[in-house]
């Protein structure tokens, strides 16, 4: 069986310094969120589906020349 899904929608968190996304992507795009974030933080990224299912993960810690993704 063969799941496939399409991708509504991409927001990268940065902590309490904001979000970045983007929307509507074509099916097959690759995409790359930069957010600039003053000395440090931590981020987080969420996928929404096609059908509503928002996906959580890829969560880190980051500052000047350092960054941590969490296991």
């Amino acid at each position: 069986m063969r799941l496939v899904v399409k991708i509504l929608a991409i927001t990268l968190i940065a902590g309490q310094s904001g979000t970045v996304g983007l929307k509507h992507l074509v099916d097959g795009a690759c995409a790359t969120l930069t957010l600039f974030i003053a000395g440090e933080g931590s981020y987080s990224l969420e996928v929404t589906l096609d059908d509503g299912t928002v996906l959580k993960g890829g969560s880190g810690y980051v500052e000047c020349g350092i960054w941590k993704p969490n296991a």
